[in-house]
């Protein structure tokens, strides 16, 4: 091997090198773009529903009307603070997850397509969604303290033996 194809060689390296870190520099943060887009679509898609029903809901002229539904919002509310924990630690009321009470908050937000599908998987014993639903309710209610963060593992297990789902 002569001087010219060692430096060719050498060149080559280095330009491999090269190209191995600018294709790092946007893979990181591609991916990184992705993997959030992909953890947060639900949340998406809870924020879009809690802003149409924000919206239905500022739109009611009767006070009457409005006091009840904030009512039924709360009610839900209470339940899913028995299964998430709050990013500051705040929760504030509860209800028990219980068979009848999540047919009750069925029943009085039976006009929230989202709520009711929600509620019908706690029905299931499917209480993955509890944050989204706590989350969704905390906004509708105008909340500022006390977002849910994650589920309450001993929260689900006894909502779970309160349905019959364990």
């Amino acid at each position: 091997m002569n001087e010219n194809e060692e430096e060719v060689i050498g060149d080559n390296k280095k330009l491999g090198k090269v190209i191995i870190i600018i294709n790092l520099i946007l893979i990181v943060p591609v991916m990184g773009i992705f993997i959030y887009n992909f953890a947060n679509k639900d949340m998406g898609k809870t924020n879009k529903a809690a802003k149409e029903t924000l919206s239905e809901i500022e739109a009611i002229e009767n006070t009457k009307e409005k006091k009840k539904i904030v009512k039924d919002y709360n009610f839900v509310h209470q339940m899913s603070n028995n299964l998430i924990i709050a990013g500051d630690g705040k929760i504030r009321g509860h209800q028990d997850v219980t068979l009848e009470n999540i047919e009750l908050g069925i029943e009085m937000l039976k006009n929230d397509a989202f709520i009711v599908e929600e509620l019908n998987n706690w029905k299931m014993g499917e209480f993955e969604n509890a944050v989204e639903v706590h989350n969704y309710c905390w906004r509708i209610l105008g909340g500022e303290e006390g977002k849910a963060k994650s589920i309450l593992k001993e929260g689900v297990e006894e909502a779970k033996k309160n349905i019959g789902k364990e």
